[in-house]
């Protein structure tokens, strides 16, 4: 028994919660909200049709955007399906998503954001531009 003691040190951690964790270790962690739940994704096909009926239309150079101003901030996205590869088209969805992500803040109403042929070619940066500017 004395052998056991010895050999097993005692361990105490106190109890933090995952934020006061990051704070004592020195981590730093995002404020702003830039998450993409499910309540800001326009899902349903009643949803796209009165868009496409009612809202507002912007063109870019490869990209359309159809607008509702509203209360509440919501989504869609649609890619043509010339765009060939099921891979480019879901780099291509991932890109979008992440820029409304990241720039919720300018988004208010109902959007969907239609990609054409060529869209998947543009860089990041100037994909990030067309939207920013269409909105």
């Amino acid at each position: 028994m004395a052998l056991e003691k010895e050999c097993l040190p005692l361990r105490v951690e106190k109890f933090l919660p995952d934020e006061e964790k990051r704070v004592e270790k020195g981590l730093q962690f995002n404020t702003l909200d830039e998450s993409f739940p499910s309540k800001e994704r326009i899902k349903k096909k009643e949803d796209f049709k009165e868009l496409f009926k009612n809202g507002k239309k912007r063109k870019g150079k490869n990209l359309i955007l159809f607008y509702l101003p509203g209360e509440n901030r919501r989504i869609g996205f649609i890619l043509a399906h010339k765009i060939k590869g099921s891979v480019i088209r879901n780099k291509l969805k991932r890109r979008l998503r992440e820029i409304y992500r990241k720039n919720k803040s300018n988004f208010k109403g109902d959007y969907i954001i239609l990609a054409y042929p060529g869209a998947e070619r543009m860089d990041y940066q100037v994909l990030q531009k067309e939207i920013l500017k269409l909105i």
